[in-house]
């Protein structure tokens, strides 16, 4: 089942959830980069490839950007605005 990700309040459609340590990551297109003010610190500049991950943007991406698990809330898609996880940083585990 697909997952969003809402990250400062912006939901994100297409997220990579990495299940090895590392970061979960995304595409973002410069105007949703822009419109949303992504401080840079998240992007990686001139590397985005695909289409935008943000929910209703069909752009080409123009980077991709990181999320950090403190920052995120994840949920099943169908179920966007009722069952919203939080993810922990100790375990890594999901709570509801």
């Amino acid at each position: 089942m697909a997952k969003v990700l809402k990250f400062k309040g912006i939901v994100f459609d297409d997220i990579t959830d990495q299940d090895n340590g590392l970061k979960m990551w995304s595409q973002i297109c410069k105007c949703c980069t822009e419109k949303h003010n992504i401080d840079t610190k998240y992007l990686e500049e001139d590397a985005g490839n695909g289409i935008c991950g943000v929910e209703g943007c069909e752009n080409e991406a123009d980077h991709y950007i990181d999320f950090e698990d403190d920052e995120v809330e994840i949920t099943d898609n169908e179920n966007c605005h009722t069952d919203v996880r939080k993810r922990s940083n100790a375990g890594r585990e999901f709570l509801t």
